[in-house]
């Protein structure tokens, strides 16, 4: 395992490189043909030798191919010229609503002949005026559109900047602003089986809570605020509440994190104990895994949340196995799941700030109690507060203050 943890972060380098340079022609097949070479002498009825000897070596390098192999698969770049008027279709993979517009996020499907061959799985972000009644898009609708597409650049100003890495983080690389006159619905594809009945069973519980909420007998404003901090939707929420928590700097309370499901997890388990099943027994574990990952679903996947339950999930499978893991090597473990389901997610603000806080509190906590040791139970505390608070800061302030 203590080789895993270099294979993840090439792994992550290999995402990185895959971004911003993607081979083509001759490029592309000498990198897929050097990631099969290595596999393959990974796989030598020798390889334990090879393993002691330059193991580590081989697997930063399958880490590294296999991260810039994933990035290319999953986000092509078709280098769509800018200020060409494209004819293209493409599905409807997220819709994002706010008091200014509709944002679609866009999966493409075809586009002028010329870049028809790579186009496929491009994500762009269509930015529409607020939908009429009559002009609603949902997930999976199939779109006709004719427009041009610009790319995300740097520039000067602060706010465009952090527009690129924010869009990046769900994949998207160019974005084009249309009126629904230049789009035109030419199919819906819903999810079928068992995929569409559990969205509908997630949707019912979260619209189930939201009701239960407004019926609370406090000020609207109250409202949006407990909303935020049960479920992470901030969505209604004043603007001059949002300043003051953020002028606090408590505005991680408005988000669903690692605490919020740590609470369910340990609520959970505790109730089950008291209607008569103990810790360690398997109904428990069962409910208490299911539930938290409800929650997780229901709240919409932050990436703090999915790393909490991630890693509830395989200590508890671990115990179950009777294998003994550290909590380190169960971070790298998910954070790698988690990049293998949503590659992109390595430039969302709250993935980094998720793994990096835990990773700091994992490795710098212990030295910061070893170096203060203290008898006092009331010191200690204090001390262990503070020491939470430093070790999660000693590798989250570069990206806060970047």
């Amino acid at each position: 395992m203590h080789g895993f943890r270099y294979f993840v972060w090439a792994w992550i380098s290999g995402l990185l490189v895959g971004w911003f340079y993607q081979p083509k022609g001759i490029g592309l097949i000498i990198m897929l043909l050097l990631l099969l070479a290595v596999l393959f002498i990974l796989l030598l009825p020798s390889r334990y030798s090879l393993l002691r000897r330059q193991g580590l070596i081989l697997s930063i390098c399958a880490g590294l191919l296999s991260g810039w192999s994933m990035m290319l698969i999953r986000y092509p770049d078709p280098h769509i010229e800018e200020g060409v008027n494209y004819s293209s279709s493409g599905r409807v993979v997220m819709v994002k609503e706010n008091r200014f517009q509709n944002q679609l996020i866009v999966s493409l499907l075809e586009i002028d002949p010329e870049v028809t061959h790579s186009i496929a799985g491009t994500r762009i972000l269509v930015e529409l005026p607020l939908p009429e009644e009559a002009n609603v898009i949902s997930v999976g609708d199939i779109l006709q559109m004719n427009s041009n597409f610009k790319p995300f650049d740097f520039r000067s100003e602060v706010s465009a900047f952090g527009k690129k890495g924010y869009w990046a983080g769900f994949g998207i690389r160019y974005y084009t602003r249309m009126d629904y006159s230049e789009i035109r619905l030419a199919g819906r594809k819903s999810a079928g089986g068992m995929v569409k009945s559990l969205s509908k069973f997630i949707a019912l519980i979260r619209l189930k809570l939201y009701s239960e909420i407004a019926l609370f007998q406090v000020a609207e404003s109250n409202k949006t605020v407990i909303k935020a901090m049960l479920l992470g939707d901030k969505r209604g929420m004043d603007r001059d509440i949002k300043k003051v928590f953020s002028t606090a700097g408590i505005m991680h309370l408005l988000a669903v994190s690692g605490l919020h499901v740590g609470l369910v997890f340990m609520v959970l388990m505790k109730l089950m104990t008291l209607i008569g099943f103990p810790q360690n027994h398997p109904l428990n574990r069962c409910v208490c895994i299911l539930t938290v990952w409800l929650y997780v679903f229901v709240c919409g996947i932050p990436p703090s949340a999915g790393r909490a339950a991630g890693m509830i999930s395989l200590f508890i499978l671990s115990r179950w196995m009777g294998r003994q893991v550290t909590s380190i090597h169960l971070v790298y473990l998910v954070c790698f799941f988690h990049t293998i389901i949503e590659p992109a997610g390595i430039f969302s603000t709250g993935f980094l700030l998720s793994y990096l806080a835990i990773l700091g509190i994992l490795v710098y906590f212990p030295k910061f109690q070893k170096a203060l040791p203290v008898r006092n139970i009331v010191l200690k505390r204090i001390r262990d507060l503070a020491g939470i608070s430093l070790a999660a800061q000693t590798l989250t302030i570069p990206v806060v203050l970047f």
